[in-house]
């Protein structure tokens, strides 16, 4: 949790791969979840770096909805793993003012569990600028059991994912399995 004042969360590595050694340099990473403390935020995700928010959605009948971020600089890897359950509807995991995203940004969404539904949209990120995604945004290591699809609605100014389970054949099962 953050303070009252204006405050800053800056994830960096400055470590580069090595080709001549074989060398791939590791991922600085942040997992969990952030609070502001009534203060403003500046959240920077630079290159090699992950920021991993698990149970940003908060409970929806205790916390606050959104973190409000008042500026998110995306050049490494955003991961937002979300309860749908406690998200309520219409309501995005991130209120963002001012977001800039760069090449080579990625975002991968993820769900808690399974959901009932053939098909789930989860919104990610509101903000309050405009932005286009690199066409590369989505990162690959999405779940197996999901064709997931990332939509950047800059009329609404919303990031959202949807999530549709796949069937058994898209899923190589057959009958016995």
């Amino acid at each position: 949790s953050f303070g009252g004042g204006d405050d800053a969360l800056v994830l960096s590595n400055e470590i580069a791969d090595d080709p001549d050694d074989d060398y791939t340099a590791p991922i600085t990473k942040f997992t969990g979840r952030l609070t502001t403390g009534g203060g403003s935020l500046n959240v920077t995700i630079g290159e090699r770096t992950r920021l991993d928010l698990v149970g940003q959605e908060g409970d929806a009948d205790t916390e606050t909805e959104n973190l409000a971020i008042n500026e998110l600089a995306l050049s490494g890897e955003l991961k937002i793993t979300v309860d749908e359950e406690q998200l309520t509807a219409n309501t995005s995991v991130l209120d963002v003012t001012n977001l800039t995203v760069n090449d080579g940004a990625k975002i991968t969404p993820s769900l808690v569990g399974l959901n009932d539904a053939q098909t789930t949209t989860v919104n990610l990120i509101d903000y309050g600028n405009s932005v286009v995604l690199p066409a590369d945004i989505l990162s690959g290591e999405t779940p197996f059991i999901y064709n997931l699809t990332l939509d950047n609605n800059d009329t609404d100014k919303i990031i959202s994912a949807t999530f549709a389970r796949k069937s058994a054949d898209d899923l190589g099962l057959n009958r016995t399995e």
